[in-house]
């Protein structure tokens, strides 16, 4: 946010104007295992993009720059984010090995997650 603010100062813009909806990845579980999370195919693809598209992050824990955990943890994750200036949670990725649980991660974020940002 900080980067935006000063480019758009840059550009004699109102950083307050820009819509802010960087993607993540969601993996909402009730009992804070990451087992589910880390046994996806989206943690194996993160892992590979280490390699590349995401080298420069260091040491960030996927689970920490995403939005996984319990329901509580990621609503107050994103409540921080809407503070820093995040507009929208548009490009969300849900981790699921399945359809079953792809369609019970939505149903659980939809249900205990978003009912709270509202």
């Amino acid at each position: 946010m900080a980067l935006l603010k000063e480019h758009a100062e840059k550009a004699r813009r109102d950083w307050r104007e820009v819509e802010v909806a960087p993607q993540y990845i969601v993996r909402v579980d009730r009992a804070r295992v990451l087992k589910d999370f880390e046994g996806s195919q989206m943690y194996k693809h993160l892992t590979s993009l280490r390699k590349s598209t995401l080298k420069d992050q260091g040491d960030i824990r996927m689970e920490d720059s995403n939005l996984i955990g319990i329901p509580a943890e990621i609503v107050d994750r994103a409540m921080k984010l809407m503070e820093a200036g995040v507009t929208h949670l548009l490009g969300l990725y849900f981790a699921a090995n399945s359809v079953q649980d792809l369609l019970d991660q939505m149903q659980v974020f939809s249900e205990e997650v978003m009912r709270e940002l509202k």
